[in-house]
């Protein structure tokens, strides 16, 4: 008889653990997983202007503008980019979503990945940077950071961080904004060539509209 009523008891918590995760199940709503592969395919280049309006708020737009403002300038760095797979989508267990909300991410990977990032000058900057010169280090991204809170400048062209993996709701295009975080002695005209090597050998490069530094 106990042995019985064991097996009962036994029964019913497995039968309303089933409908438990069930409701979990829905509540979550995880999307199947899907992962694949992309390869970048164009690069282009922008300018923007931008204004730092306080410690915590910063300002940006694209500019078609001939002159910029000194401390203002930056570009939109647009890269393209095709998927060329697409892995069979993945159903969660009810297993996983019985514990938890946390619903993997599909992940798109490249295939032939960046390996050298560069923006060289096309005039004279300075006495030290003529036209040619490597200039990767006075663009830098801008950022608001918690720790400490306020506006803070980033390197946000590694390789490491165009390589990806991205998500898969992505529009099909990487976006990064750089500002000439450097100053520029003097009054004087403005372009660049960004430059992206990959490990195959290919090259993608862009060029900034010139514009003339007030």
């Amino acid at each position: 008889m106990k042995t019985t009523i064991q097996k009962s008891l036994f029964l019913a918590l497995c039968y309303y653990a089933l409908l438990l995760a069930g409701c979990i199940k829905d509540q979550c709503n995880c999307p199947p997983v899907q992962n694949g592969k992309f390869n970048y395919t164009e690069l282009n280049a922008a300018n923007l202007s931008f204004t730092i309006q306080s410690d915590t708020a910063f300002s940006n737009k694209l500019s078609t503008a001939d002159t910029v403002e000194q401390g203002q300038y930056g570009f939109r760095l647009r890269l393209d980019y095709k998927i060329l797979a697409c892995a069979a989508p993945k159903k969660r267990s009810w297993i996983n979503s019985a514990y938890a909300c946390d619903c993997v991410q599909s992940q798109f990977f490249i295939v032939d990945s960046i390996t050298g990032i560069s923006i060289r000058t096309l005039t004279d900057l300075d006495a030290s940077y003529l036209a040619g010169s490597d200039i990767t280090d006075y663009f830098k991204a801008l950022e608001y950071s918690y720790t400490p809170q306020k506006i803070v400048y980033y390197n946000a062209l590694t390789p490491g961080q165009l390589n990806g993996p991205h998500d898969p709701s992505m529009t099909g295009t990487l976006q990064r904004d750089l500002y000439l975080k450097t100053a520029v002695p003097g009054k004087r005209e403005l372009a660049f060539e960004i430059s992206i090597t990959f490990a195959s050998g290919n090259k993608m490069t862009a060029k900034t509209r010139p514009v003339f530094l007030k």
